[in-house]
């Protein structure tokens, strides 16, 4: 990736990861979805998409950044109001997520379109980012809470994804999350695996291909190894 590209998609990856994290903190203070996961989820995946689209079709940073500012604000509303009005008993996401994008969504016009022709590998580089994430949240285990992860965690694996032409790092994670993790463990391991990532990556990071032809037969120490191993010793026993 040509350098001026690569810092300009960094810059943009880094907005879109403090939009995701300003979300989560007020979803986390908010009484009303603190504690709902699936709430929470769907709300990033929302912003998300307000992010993707908006940047495609302004190319401004920092009109895509206040969308996002005002797609979580509003979406946080609706869930509120559908609380204090009762209404949580015949609540639909698919209401809320049209509201939201009704709200946040630029109004796309020849004034605000971008005219500047967005190079291919920004946007590349935006999906793969924003599924690691995804990824990394951990969506699926109850254990975690997602606004706690250190937000340097994702700057660190982000700029990884953007100078990596293969998705070694995702099968890495994907593999390690067979083990069952806590939140305190969960920590240890995402930090573990930024360190050793870094030290790897140094020389080469194995490519995904060989990686996973490699490493079919863990599958079946996957349940021995998840309870006798340290998290480190985990960590390095999934990447060797």
């Amino acid at each position: 990736m040509r350098k001026e590209i690569e810092e300009k998609c960094k810059l943009i990856i880094l907005r879109y990861i403090e939009g995701i994290y300003n979300y989560l903190d007020f979803a986390s203070r908010s009484p009303i979805i603190s504690n709902d996961n699936k709430s929470i989820h769907l709300g990033f995946r929302t912003l998300t998409h307000i992010f993707h689209t908006n940047y495609i079709q302004t190319g401004d940073i920092d009109v895509v950044y206040l969308s996002m500012q005002k797609g979580y604000l509003y979406y946080l509303e609706f869930l509120e109001q559908i609380e204090e009005n009762n209404m949580k008993d015949n609540f639909n996401h698919t209401n809320a997520i049209l509201f939201v994008h009704s709200k946040a969504l630029v109004n796309y016009s020849e004034k605000n379109r971008s005219k500047v022709v967005i190079d291919n590998d920004i946007i590349i580089k935006m999906k793969q980012v924003s599924k690691l994430i995804e990824l990394l949240f951990w969506w699926d285990n109850p254990d975690i809470i997602q606004y706690k992860i250190s937000i340097n965690i994702f700057k660190s694996l982000s700029n990884m994804i953007i100078n990596s032409e293969d998705s070694f790092i995702f099968s890495y994670f994907e593999f390690s999350q067979r083990r069952i993790m806590n939140h305190t463990e969960y920590m240890e391991f995402l930090d573990y695996s930024v360190k050793l990532l870094k030290e790897t990556i140094k020389t080469a990071l194995p490519s995904q291909v060989e990686w996973e032809k490699n490493n079919i037969y863990k599958l079946n120490n996957i349940e021995i190894n998840s309870k006798d191993f340290t998290i480190r010793k985990w960590c390095k026993w999934v990447m060797e």
